[in-house]
């Protein structure tokens, strides 16, 4: 992919084809809006696209498994769920329906953020289902149990727009 500096890589399982297995992970450079490298790490995970549909960049799910290891970890669509916490994952990438998707999971990410709540640099974001599919949104200026990231960038559009964040790599409980 152009523009990613790639510091690292586990593979866990090999393939045929020489893609990356899902559960691969790797360390790769932020890359500001101008192209810049900023020398900040990510890491990042190869999921499996479960969301029902073709993923868009920064898009935000969140990381399920199933009895399946051949397609397992699973990047799933935002949905409330009741006393279970889980990691979440922003795609990093577009790819078509039940294909492999780079995402990041820790670290400094351009990822959809809904602003119709203004967000402000510092504020903590969380996942609601029922507020926005595929971004995160504010969860205020504390963190809590629920916050999954904290806002490098200000984002006030009614809309989800991609934005600078800091993902924490922590489980927390999607709304």
């Amino acid at each position: 992919m152009p523009g990613i500096s790639v510091h690292w890589g586990i593979e866990p399982r090999g393939t045929a084809t020489g893609a990356p297995s899902f559960g691969s992970k790797r360390l790769v450079s932020y890359t500001d809006s101008n192209g810049v490298e900023t020398g900040e790490l990510r890491e990042e995970i190869f999921l499996y696209n479960n969301t029902g549909g073709a993923t868009v960049m920064g898009q935000v799910g969140l990381i399920e498994y199933t009895g399946l290891s051949t397609t397992n970890p699973q990047l799933v669509a935002l949905a409330a769920k009741t006393a279970v916490y889980y990691h979440i994952a922003a795609a990093m990438e577009v790819v078509a329906s039940l294909a492999g998707v780079w995402c990041a999971v820790n670290g400094p990410a351009d990822i959809l953020v809904e602003g119709t709540t203004d967000v402000a640099v510092g504020d903590f974001l969380k996942a609601v289902a029922g507020t926005s599919s595929v971004a995160l949104i504010k969860d205020g200026t504390s963190k809590t149990e629920d916050s999954y990231a904290i806002a490098h960038a200000a984002q006030a559009a009614n809309s989800a727009v991609l934005t600078k964040c800091y993902l924490f790599g922590e489980e927390a409980e999607p709304d």
